[in-house]
């Protein structure tokens, strides 16, 4: 009887374990999602695809006119890399988690030289969503 008990726990424990992976599964592609999204925007000079990820509206009123102005025309834009966090507390008490997407720009400025950067993007997951942390 005892060993049918332990079976069932240890059991138990896997399926939670699968929940938890398959949660992060979930949680990670809605970030690759929303990043992907807005970096269209940006690699298309469409502001209003990218800044609907800028929770503050102050933030993103300055994100519109900065995308607007823009030097740089991008020609190409890869998100290499999602990483989630650990769950923890955090600095911002309604936020359940951070994550950073790893992104590679080419594009050309006003002098056409061709740049290319690694970015590294922060954000953050409230109630409502995904957003990017301007800070």
């Amino acid at each position: 009887m005892f060993v049918l008990g332990l079976l069932s726990f240890q059991f138990s424990g896997c399926a939670i374990d699968r929940h938890a992976i398959r949660q992060d599964d979930q949680e990670k592609a809605m970030l690759q999602t929303n990043a992907t999204l807005y970096w269209q925007g940006r690699r298309w000079s469409i502001p209003s695809r990218s800044i609907q990820f800028y929770e503050d509206p102050v933030v993103r009123a300055r994100m519109e006119g900065e995308i607007k102005s823009s030097a740089v025309r991008f020609t190409e834009v890869t998100i290499s890399h999602v990483q989630l966090h650990p769950k923890e507390q955090f600095k911002v008490s309604d936020w359940l988690r951070t994550g950073t997407v790893f992104v590679r720009t080419e594009g050309f400025g006003n002098d056409n030289l061709l740049r290319v950067n690694e970015i590294e993007q922060k954000w953050y997951r409230n109630k409502d969503g995904w957003w990017i942390d301007a800070e």
